[in-house]
């Protein structure tokens, strides 16, 4: 399975992965805070995409379960914003072009 970008990292996108790819049901819970939806499926509230190296202890303790043995393989995603009316501060600048270094071989 080809690497999915980790901005399509949602239920449509697991759906088609594992061969279900009629779409999304209507309805159910949405979350906008991670916490809460691990939270959620902790507390047996519905099903959750958990992102593995977060829930696998959870896993592991049998606090979570893992309904299907699939797993989607993302392409990570890094964003690094500045103002472009701001002029960075040399500390700041330098972290810049750090990162920027230090992630090259993951957007390549």
């Amino acid at each position: 399975m080809p690497p999915f970008d980790s901005t399509d990292a949602d239920w449509s996108v697991w759906l088609r992965a594992v061969g279900l790819g009629r779409g999304v049901p209507s309805g159910g819970m949405h979350f906008n805070n991670y916490p809460l939806l691990i939270q959620a499926g902790v507390n047996g509230q519905g099903d959750a995409l958990g992102w593995g190296h977060l829930v696998e202890d959870l896993i592991k303790s049998g606090a979570l379960v893992q309904c299907l043995p699939t797993t989607l393989l993302l392409k990570p995603a890094f964003f690094l914003a500045t103002s472009e009316n701001v002029h960075l501060r040399p500390e700041a600048a330098t972290f810049c072009e750090w990162i920027v270094a230090e992630t090259e071989r993951l957007r390549a």
